[in-house]
């Protein structure tokens, strides 16, 4: 149990301290991972410029286009339409790709 007022500031300004460590470390060692936050990749600029050059295509087809396979597209596809660049058309099975 802490005994009087000066043990007391004493605990609370150690807290502090600790909390403004903790914070600065936090803030400087961790990138931030938010989307939008960070640069694009290649792969998204070349997805991103085939969209908006050709939209109304399927995954298959932008895959076939750029050299890459379906599979590589999805997560720069899911990042472009959260950043609100492109956008899906169509019901599922059918979707294709345009910008927004």
């Amino acid at each position: 149990m802490i005994s009087n007022k000066e043990d007391r500031m004493n605990a609370f300004q150690h807290f502090a301290a600790q909390h403004a460590a903790l914070h600065a470390r936090h803030v400087l060692d961790e990138p931030a991972r938010r989307a939008g936050r960070r640069p694009p990749s290649d792969i998204e600029r070349k997805t991103f410029e085939h969209v908006r050059a050709h939209g109304g295509r399927t995954v298959a087809e932008i895959a076939n286009a750029l050299g890459v396979k379906s599979p590589e597209l999805y997560a720069p596809l899911q990042r472009l339409k959260t950043l609100g660049h492109i956008k899906p058309n169509g019901t599922s099975g059918a979707i294709t790709w345009k910008a927004a």
